[in-house]
């Protein structure tokens, strides 16, 4: 593979074509995971990998549940990244492992689609404060109202009410273009109303690879995360 997928958002504007291609098999690739009874518990930008523009993997299990599939996925205690994660994960009480994971993949997708957590703040402690408790204001002005829409609903806060990954697969968003049309555009050509984004905070402008749960140390890691720039 030849980057993550956040390496390759900092290098190529996505429009919402390019999204429902990418989307598409991050989601064949999670639903598959479900199917046999696994939840991956660390869904992020980080641990996608894309081999030219349209080959896309999942990667990195190394927090993965598994359940048996004549149960439902209660699972207990953290896991993954506290941006990407549901708030349930951070309750410290049982939660459903993939409703969980609509949730990060929720969040990616918004990533993807915008460059930008769907969190605001006046600076870093408050986005991660809101992030913490499931706060989400979505970049509307830069999503069609059927991509709004399917990002509400991954984002409920009742996990039993988020659709599960098929349930996504026949949302009508998926059914608005041909593949054909993706074209990826590179951030130098990048138009000035991306550029002007940064009323929001970037989401490709930070790693959080090495943060395993900045919530839990979040006094601790304020300053780490201002010096998490990247420029690739």
């Amino acid at each position: 593979m030849d980057s993550d997928l956040l390496e390759f958002l900092d290098s190529y504007s996505a429009g919402e074509a390019e999204c429902r291609m990418m989307f598409r098999q991050i989601l064949a690739g999670v639903g598959h995971m479900h199917d046999l009874g696994f939840a991956h518990m660390d869904l992020k930008p980080e641990n996608i990998l894309i081999q030219g523009t349209d080959q896309l993997v999942v990667a990195d299990m190394g927090s993965s549940f598994q359940w048996d599939p004549m149960f439902l996925p209660w699972k207990s205690g953290s896991a993954g990244t506290s941006f990407y994660c549901a708030p349930e994960v951070k309750s410290g009480r049982p939660y459903l492992a993939d409703k969980a994971d609509i949730w990060s993949l929720a969040i990616t997708l918004h990533v993807m689609a915008t460059g930008f957590w769907p969190y605001l703040g006046q600076d870093e402690k408050e986005v991660l404060n809101n992030a913490k408790k499931g706060r989400t204001n979505l970049a509307c002005q830069h999503l069609s109202a059927s991509l709004h829409r399917m990002l509400t609903v991954m984002l409920l806060r009742c996990p039993q009410d988020r659709p599960t990954v098929q349930d996504l697969l026949q949302h009508e968003w998926f059914h608005e273009s041909e593949e054909s049309e993706v074209q990826f555009t590179p951030r130098s050509y990048a138009s000035d109303e991306e550029s002007s984004l940064g009323a929001r905070m970037s989401a490709t402008s930070f790693s959080t690879a090495n943060l395993s749960d900045p919530f839990y140390r979040s006094e601790e890691h304020t300053s780490e995360l201002q010096s998490l720039e990247v420029s690739r």
